[in-house]
């Protein structure tokens, strides 16, 4: 292996764009330790959406998840991570172990931000130093309910989903949730428009400056 381009680390790493801090308070003394974490904090709870009578009919993460993933390991380079993006056409990456469980994240944004900020070439910078350390994930069995909710509490758009051992599936975006919905009835649509526009509505809103979305996406004039 080449190893002409390793970089050498420095510096506190960067918060990345996914990190709850950015847009929340954090209290945690421990919130910008250099480490990661070896497990993600995973959301699932297909039992209790059950129980709240979620329909059946409701399309699941597993039905409508993206199989075919690109991921990166923290201590490749942005470069690599760019270049991942670039050939998967997407716009973010789950961070795997060496099992393929999901520890972390890394968005075209949280490149940009270190990018702006930290003069070397991004085949110097790891993607430890700017990835986003708190990453949240779902089951296949998760209904898109349950999904969105999420979406909205911690602000992101794109779920990892793993399975029983924490391993990596797929990953679900609202792209995914919005192009299939309306795939599954007219009644399901219509229960989850509203839910999808107050999605949007939440994460488009900046941390610096606030963004207003006025206007339902969905409404028909």
């Amino acid at each position: 292996m080449d190893t002409s381009h390793v970089p050498t680390r420095r510096g506190d790493p960067a918060r990345g764009m996914n990190d709850p801090a950015r847009s929340f308070p954090v209290n945690d003394p421990d919130s910008t330790a250099r480490e990661y974490p070896l497990r993600p904090a995973f959301v699932s709870s297909f039992e209790e959406e059950s129980r709240r009578g979620v329909l059946a009919a409701e399309p699941t993460a597993g039905l409508i998840m993206t199989r075919d993933v690109r991921s990166c390991r923290p201590d490749r380079t942005l470069l690599c991570a760019a270049s991942a993006m670039q050939r998967g056409d997407c716009r973010f990456l789950p961070i795997l172990d060496r099992e393929g469980r999901p520890i972390a994240a890394l968005t075209d944004g949280d490149i940009c931000e270190i990018g702006a900020g930290d003069h070397r070439p991004l085949r110097e910078i790891f993607v430890s130093e700017a990835m986003s350390r708190e990453i949240f994930t779902c089951r296949p069995e998760d209904p898109v309910s349950r999904i969105l909710e999420t979406m909205k509490t911690r602000r992101i758009r794109h779920l990892p989903v793993v399975d029983d051992d924490g391993r990596l599936t797929g990953v679900v975006s609202l792209t995914d949730v919005i192009l299939r919905v309306e795939e599954n009835g007219p009644e399901i649509a219509e229960s989850l428009r509203p839910r999808i526009a107050e999605v949007l509505r939440v994460i488009s809103q900046k941390e610096r400056g606030v963004r207003t979305v006025r206007v339902n996406p969905f409404r028909e004039d």
